[in-house]
């Protein structure tokens, strides 16, 4: 019964994203890179760098770098800290943008093949330009 249950409410989601449309007819690529090192025990550095193409993945929309340390707490709940710099592109003039968060995951198990994630996040943004 429950396994039913689980089935039509990923079929009704699939179905709902389907025929959702966008507002924007512009085609974009959002390609990244993450390298993670699990140093300690239950301590992970996560290093990521990103990059979104825009006008039809012609032209470099936003880039960024991001170092976070996350830590396991327990098997269910983890927390990290972060630091991204950012380059957004406004026009055609990119403005830097640092942004420090933290974070804190819940994660749970449901049946063998199902697994929740849930994410918190505190963040603030400093704009060097003003």
């Amino acid at each position: 019964m429950m396994k039913k249950r689980v089935k039509n409410i990923l079929f009704v989601f699939m179905l709902l994203s389907f025929f959702s449309f966008s507002q924007e007819k512009d085609f974009q690529t959002w390609t990244g890179l993450e390298l993670k090192s699990r140093v300690w025990k239950k301590t992970d550095f996560i290093y990521e760098m990103g990059i979104r193409l825009i006008d039809n993945s012609s032209q470099i929309g936003k880039c960024f770098s991001d170092f976070n340390i996350k830590r396991d707490y327990n098997n269910f709940l983890s927390y990290s800290f972060g630091y991204r710099y950012l380059l957004t592109k406004n026009d055609l003039v990119f403005k830097k943008k640092n942004r420090y968060y933290a974070d804190v995951y819940i994660k749970k198990r449901f049946l063998k093949s199902v697994k929740i994630n849930l994410r918190t996040r505190i963040q603030t943004q400093l704009d060097p330009d003003f």
